[in-house]
């Protein structure tokens, strides 16, 4: 007496069927687990990011800064920490004359965004402030953070 129950044939060969789609699965999942691990294999972790922090000291006096770009990143994300009790321009250029492209800021900025500075060349960004109007108090911290 058979503990199996009886099969008809067409039973018998949809069950082959599904035993061999189950071993080309097994199959597939073993040889693409090796690929991925071999893809691995030149793997190095991500350069951390390099972020520059520049302090206005005197907020009353126009102000000059080289920021070097010591990776020659192409791209420069730009984010302000202020507290400036009136109206001062920010210029961010990848050369001294401020000639070109590069980006102008009026602050103080009511809705921050993210604002990049694409294209940069050289080994140096440079950073003009001018206080619009005088007497100007506050503080001016300006992030850099450089990227590939």
């Amino acid at each position: 007496m058979s503990v199996l129950p009886d099969f008809t044939l067409p039973e018998l060969q949809f069950v082959r069927l599904f035993q061999n789609c189950i071993k080309a699965v097994r199959i597939w999942l073993v040889a693409t687990s090796g690929f991925a691990l071999f893809s691995c294999d030149n793997y190095r972790p991500a350069e951390p990011p390099v972020i520059q922090y520049v302090k206005i000291a005197n907020v009353h006096r126009d102000t000059v800064v080289a920021i070097p770009n010591e990776k020659s990143a192409v791209t420069a994300r730009i984010a302000f920490t202020e507290t400036l009790s009136d109206t001062a321009i920010v210029r961010i250029s990848p050369d001294t004359a401020f000639s070109q492209h590069g980006s102008v800021f009026l602050l103080p900025i009511t809705n921050p965004t993210l604002m990049y500075i694409s294209g940069l060349s050289g080994d140096s960004l440079f950073l003009q402030y001018q206080p619009y109007k005088r007497p100007i108090s506050g503080n001016l911290t300006i992030e850099i953070e450089f990227q590939k």
